[in-house]
């Protein structure tokens, strides 16, 4: 997906920032305020289907060969713990393993199709597991319903493919350049028009983000 800057040659933070920046900046120049929510998806390699994956490589066109190649590669891990005189072996479906050449590839072709759930207007930018929806609008009352689209959107398509993203690290911050906008922000206040909820929970409102 051209939504993602993590793990492809040539891209990175610089450029994800750089189009971020843009955005902010266009915003301004038409005299609009941008509100971009910042999201992390909890454990993102851990938490990869493999059957779902290598249903997905079938419906790309993978041949059934290389599929299988990969699917018995990636799955039936076998896990042995030991707690003192206890010894137990599971298997896992989950996961990709962590330092693999294919892992940040197949991670990649696992969300390629997260752009699907954006709303009219939305925009996305994904780096790795990281990402950050944004929406323009001259009036703060307009932000609220296109991301909260999207935020439904996602909760769902994260549902589907067994992943998760953490509310508790997500913000929502609003690039405004009218004063009483940032006033409020300043003194931790929520504007009722912008009141946006990942899986039930208030997302944050913040000055900046990190």
């Amino acid at each position: 997906s051209n939504t993602q800057f993590g793990f492809r040659k040539g891209k990175g933070t610089n450029d994800c920032l750089a189009l971020l920046v843009s955005e902010i900046e266009l915003a301004r120049s038409r005299k609009e305020m941008l509100a971009s929510v910042f999201l992390d998806i909890k454990g993102a390699f851990d938490s990869v289907s493999i059957n779902i994956l290598c249903q997905k490589l079938q419906d790309a066109g993978l041949g059934p060969k290389l599929n299988n190649f990969l699917f018995n590669l990636m799955a039936e891990k076998i896990m042995f713990f030991e707690a003192g005189s206890r010894n137990e072996t599971r298997t896992s479906f989950y996961g990709l393993p962590q330092g693999s050449c294919l892992s940040p590839l197949l991670y990649n072709f696992y969300v390629n199709d997260i752009d699907t759930c954006l709303a009219t207007s939305c925009t996305i930018r994904q780096l790795a597991d990281d990402g950050v929806i944004s929406v323009p609008s001259k009036n703060i009352a307009d932000l609220q319903s296109p991301l909260q689209t999207t935020l439904d959107n996602l909760s769902e398509w994260a549902r589907l493919l067994g992943i998760e993203f953490a509310p508790e690290k997500s913000q929502v911050v609003i690039f405004s350049f009218f004063n009483k906008t940032e006033n409020n922000i300043q003194r931790g206040v929520y504007d009722p028009k912008i009141d946006l909820h990942l899986y039930g929970r208030r997302i944050t409102i913040a000055k900046d983000f990190k």
